[in-house]
């Protein structure tokens, strides 16, 4: 039990799906900016120890500024900052995290850092997601009952690695992820009555000498390290949502706010539901289909051929998908044929802004219809999409 009673003042009104509740990277360039020493009080962080947590300049992603936890200070220790209290829909946690290995001829370390999930009043957790510095990642829920999981390979130590923690709150069920493969599920069962509003999702270490019995392990017998964090992200998600990311190939243009068409289809090929969104700057759409089960989703832009992949979409949802889409598709039927190469010579030579430029024609984006995408064009011919 994390005992902290601030955080029963915090149950405030949920915010709405699709919003994010905290991006930092630590950085002094971040807004607010960070500056070496303990995380605790800045820019809203709690430490329960204040020196468990501290912000190190040139400790992070690429150099920059990062969290360092010690784990040979303490049990267990936990910094988080409060967001309103989350009670539905998806809460999808990310953070970077790099651990250093002090008996690497043996991986007997006896510590884990990662994320857990709180109640607003700091007396349940949702579940927890780490990585043991003996090279184990763990996934462990909140209530007595939970399962603990250690399946995917081990993992290397001064090594970054993306953790991600998926909460539904209202289904009291966790999914974790490291380096988006599915770790697996905890399902926290009915008798965990204070789940009732995810509130924090903390940055945790432990020394498993002391706390070995929480994660059903047998206590390790080797050295105490340290661990960085950076780039922790929370954000919320609609139950179900369906992510990812859209490579939109040979085009220089501007990607953020490109339409695309997600078409969620059975595994016989039936259009189940035809979803409309965008992409955003880094080329990421996210929907929410209420189709579940074995499905196939298919994304399509304005220019370029559709491409499909396939998931197994529950209610927590389908996040890493990806897909790379052909460009020459001028009239948008999902193939590359005459028809595209006849609109394309229609428009050659124009520029943004003539009578006769087609944008569907100017493949590349760089407001021109010429050589460069009748290239494009010429290298997919006789291409058909998914």
């Amino acid at each position: 039990m994390r005992s902290l009673a601030l955080l029963a003042t915090l149950g405030v009104a949920a915010t709405s799906f699709g919003a994010i509740l905290v991006d930092t990277g630590f950085n002094t360039t971040s807004v607010p900016p960070y500056v070496a020493g303990p995380l605790d009080t800045q820019n809203g962080w709690i430490g329960l120890g204040s020196a468990d947590f501290i912000v190190t300049a040139s400790a992070g992603v690429g150099g920059s500024q990062g969290v360092v936890s010690d784990s040979s200070a303490y049990s267990s220790a936990f910094a988080y900052l409060p967001f309103a209290s989350q009670t539905a829909g998806l809460v999808v946690t990310r953070v970077r995290l790099n651990y250093n290995d002090s008996t690497p001829a043996t991986r007997a370390d006896n510590s884990a850092f990662g994320l857990e999930g709180w109640n607003a009043s700091g007396t349940e957790s949702y579940g927890t997601l780490v990585l043991g510095a003996n090279g184990r990642p763990m996934l462990r829920g909140g209530s007595a009952d939970a399962v603990f999981q250690s399946t995917l390979p081990i993992t290397n130590a001064n090594t970054w690695y993306d953790l991600i923690l998926v909460v539904a709150p209202g289904l009291k069920k966790v999914d974790g992820y490291v380096n988006q493969q599915w770790l697996g599920q905890i399902q926290n069962n009915t008798t965990a009555t204070g789940l009732t509003g995810l509130t924090d999702v903390d940055l945790v270490g432990y020394s498993f000498g002391a706390v070995a019995s929480d994660y059903g392990v047998d206590p390790l017998n080797g050295g105490f390290n340290a661990a960085t964090f950076d780039d922790y992200k929370v954000e919320t998600l609609p139950v179900g949502a369906v992510r990812g990311t859209v490579t939109l190939e040979n085009f220089v243009g501007a990607v953020n706010g490109r339409a695309v068409t997600v078409e969620v289809r059975n595994t016989s090929g039936t259009v189940l539901e035809t979803l409309n969104t965008s992409l955003d700057a880094s080329g990421q759409y996210t929907v929410a289909p209420v189709s579940r089960g074995n499905l196939s989703i298919a994304v399509k832009a304005s220019h370029w051929l559709a491409r499909a992949y396939s998931i197994n979409h529950t209610d927590m949802g389908s996040l890493f998908g990806s897909v790379s889409l052909l460009n020459g598709d001028v009239t948008g039927d999902n193939e590359i044929g005459p028809s595209d190469f006849s609109a394309l010579s229609l428009a050659f030579g124009s520029f943004l802004g003539d009578p006769n430029f087609n944008a569907e024609a100017d493949l590349n984006g760089d407001d021109e219809v010429g050589p460069g995408d009748f290239s494009i064009l010429a290298g997919n011919f006789g291409q058909f999409g998914d």
